[in-house]
């Protein structure tokens, strides 16, 4: 019998160990995880200097109560800081991407006095509070979709989409850079900017989810990067503790003041953990020492090149979109039949794992920063032979 309250469809594949971008079953077979678990181990399964330094954190000083202070939290938030080019702001460290945004929201409202926000219809923002429903008087969605083919990009603010928006009262614009529920879909860069620019007008902040795009993922630190735009509040989970629940929230030094001035008050059982932080240095400073930053950019635009080459000779092949080490191959669909869960399930046929959004008909990949090259391009040959099957 199976104990665990199933929240999702579960696949009959046991993992019992990982290394690097590969995952083991107790038979000793081996998977290829494109998926770096939920999108976490940004240094891939097993690492070594992370599991050492989680034993030896352990056994010296694991939690501690919030009004006590920790060297590892104060040099974590220092790294942040610097990472997010906030030298004067201040950051937090929680458990999860969720809690983190949910932060980040809360920290908007009380900064600001003001109780709305804006979003992108298109992104996934939180799996609960605030951010998790959305369906409410207090979040302004925009609907992002026909942005993505806009024949006149250079005039946003004359589009519908915000030409009769009322931004006055919003608290921020919280923007997920990349992901777009799992479809891995990049806004245009001027939207971007034209909301960013009508929120600052009116005195609101940008909040930023770079759970699932930062630390690397998208070839820069950050998704933002992308878009020339500055935060005020980052909210980062996933890839900074490398598969251990470590979050982190940085906030510029005039949203820190106003926080503090104002009696500010938020206590988590494992705010600013000693393990989690010691985590977080770790995945920095090995990200630094092994420009794995820099590698996914470079990864991204070799293995993005060559599925185009090996697909664009299928008619149900669509596109290939993404930035960095997160991809996406969305398929049309044959006689209603949905294509990408064909794709999806052939490649688990060949022990390769990837990502699958039946609603946008599209894989995705997000692996392991440290993948081998090697592993990529016998991913693009087994997505190539999939697809001859069709």
């Amino acid at each position: 019998m199976n104990s665990l309250l199933l929240c999702h469809p579960h696949n009959d594949l046991e993992f019992v160990k990982g290394r690097n971008a590969n995952l083991y079953t107790a038979g000793g077979e081996r998977y290829l995880d494109l998926e770096a678990g939920i999108w976490c181990t940004a240094l891939g399964h097993g690492h070594e200097k992370i599991a050492a330094a989680l034993k030896e954190q352990y056994t010296s000083l694991a939690n501690l109560g919030i009004r006590f202070d920790n060297p590892l939290a104060q040099k974590a938030s220092a790294m942040v800081l610097e990472l997010t080019r906030m030298p004067q702001g201040k950051a937090v460290f929680l458990s999860s991407g969720s809690e983190a945004v949910e932060f980040g929201i809360k920290a908007a409202a009380l900064a600001t006095g003001r109780h709305r926000f804006v979003a992108l219809k298109q992104t996934y923002l939180g799996a609960y509070g605030r951010a998790g429903n959305r369906e409410t008087a207090s979040w302004l969605n925009l609907d992002a979709a026909k942005c993505l083919k806009c024949a006149d990009p250079d005039n946003c603010t004359e589009c519908d989409v915000l030409r009769d928006q009322d931004f006055s009262e919003i608290a921020a614009f919280v923007l997920e850079p990349g992901s777009g529920l799992g479809q891995v879909r990049f806004f245009p860069e001027r939207m971007i900017q034209a909301v960013t620019d009508l929120i600052r007008r009116v005195g609101g902040l940008v909040v930023l989810d770079e759970v699932t795009t930062g630390m690397g993922r998208t070839g820069r630190w950050f998704g933002y990067e992308h878009y020339g735009i500055r935060p005020d509040i980052v909210c980062l989970g996933k890839g900074l503790g490398n598969g251990y629940p470590v979050s982190c929230v940085a906030v510029e030094s005039k949203v820190a003041e106003v926080l503090q001035s104002s009696g500010f008050r938020h206590a988590q059982s494992h705010q600013n953990d000693p393990l989690g932080c010691v985590v977080a240095c770790i995945v920095i400073e090995e990200m630094k020492r092994l420009n794995l930053v820099e590698r996914a950019g470079r990864l991204g635009e070799f293995w993005g090149a060559d599925l185009k080459r090996a697909l664009e000779g299928f008619s149900q092949f669509k596109e290939i979109r993404g930035k960095g080490l997160m991809l996406a191959i969305e398929l049309g669909e044959e006689q209603s039949v949905n294509m990408a869960e064909r794709l999806f399930e052939g490649l688990i046929k060949r022990k390769i794992i990837c990502g699958y959004s039946p609603g946008a008909n599209a894989i995705r990949f997000l692996p392991a920063l440290t993948i081998d090259k090697q592993d990529l391009a016998q991913t693009t040959e087994a997505v190539y032979q999939v697809m001859l099957e069709f």
